[in-house]
């Protein structure tokens, strides 16, 4: 499998999963737009959240241990109107940025449903809302390695 051909898979996983489709609907009443190594000037806004912006991959390729690794970075991004306080009067915190996180829970379970056999998976999240209240990003950067046969080299 090649760099783009993983990246393919990772996409149609996140753009076809009925999960996310059934957690966007019930919350947002639209479906999550899949941005998918979109150009600069193509770049989501507003109007098109909540969407999943996924990066071109990165990939790196070690003959010694027999493997290839890949990164995918996620950018997701919601926007929620009306967010809510805490129940304590001394505690404000956005419902936007548990949304956010669900929704990437949704995605990093889409992703590893997809995987292949002999993949080891890991990934980084990161949620904020950047001061630009009601809208919530989170940031995934998704690790991916796969082992080669015995007789495969990854530089080939």
């Amino acid at each position: 499998m090649d760099n783009y051909d993983f990246f393919g898979t990772f996409v149609s996983a996140i753009s076809g999963d009925a999960a996310i489709a059934a957690w966007c609907g019930a919350r947002f009443g639209t479906a999550l737009t899949v941005f998918a190594d979109v150009e600069s000037e193509a770049l989501p806004a507003r109007d098109d959240m909540p969407y999943a912006l996924i990066h071109t991959p990165g990939v790196a390729k070690h003959q010694e241990r027999r493997e290839q690794s890949y990164q995918i970075a996620v950018d997701l991004a919601l926007d929620k109107a009306a967010l809510a306080s805490a129940a304590a009067t001394n505690l404000k915190q956005p419902a936007g940025i548990e949304l956010i996180l669900g929704l990437a829970q949704l995605v990093i379970d889409a992703v590893k449903a997809a995987l292949p056999a002999n993949t080891v998976f890991g990934y980084t999240l990161s949620a904020d809302t950047l001061g630009a209240l009601p809208e919530v990003h989170a940031y995934l950067d998704l690790d991916f390695t796969t082992t080669v046969t015995i007789a495969g080299d990854p530089l080939a």
